[in-house]
């Protein structure tokens, strides 16, 4: 792909640092005067890449499957692998201590659900932690997928985004 590891992992740690493109919350009743601030959950992120994160059943290709001994190979970005399990983005709400031994917490976008292509056949849902992730497949092979999400309440009674379902469909 047209990125080293080091340059996607800097890109998606930007999105999260600088916050600089919209969140989920902010299209919920945005158009709504009534609607404030105080209201809104934890930002969460749909977050797209062209490869997924390495180590996962949605990059893992097994290309002799049918032969006794198994060829596989790993199609994902090890850097992505290593940035989303982090604590950070395993932590529900992506809430963590701002320095040991503190109880006030950062509150940082959580990440709803994680969508890649790149891996042609490994197509699939997987998970990351408590991240889930979406390889609809090649479009090319007219594969696609439809993700349901839903804004609910978490433990915390703050508002979250969450995968629901997924439906994988062929045209």
């Amino acid at each position: 792909y047209p990125y080293t590891e080091d340059e996607l992992a800097a890109g998606v740690r930007s999105i999260f640092k600088l916050e600089r493109f919209p969140t989920l919350d902010c299209m919920v009743g945005a158009g709504d005067a009534n609607h404030a601030r105080s209201q809104r959950g934890t930002p969460s992120t749909i977050l797209v890449t062209h490869c997924g994160p390495a180590g996962v059943g949605t990059t893992d290709i097994n290309k002799t499957p049918f032969a006794a001994s198994t060829t596989r190979e790993e199609t994902g970005s090890t850097a992505l692998g290593a940035l989303l399990s982090q604590r950070i983005f395993q932590t529900p709400l992506g809430l963590f201590p701002t320095a040991p031994g503190t109880k006030k917490t950062k509150s940082m976008s959580h990440i709803a659900l994680h969508v890649h292509g790149h891996s042609h056949a490994s197509w699939g849902v997987s998970h990351l932690g408590i991240v889930p992730i979406i390889n609809p497949g090649p479009l090319r092979d007219g594969r696609f997928a439809v993700a349901e999400i839903e804004q609910g309440l978490d433990e915390h009674f703050k508002r979250k985004w969450r995968l629901v379902r997924v439906e994988f469909g062929v045209v």
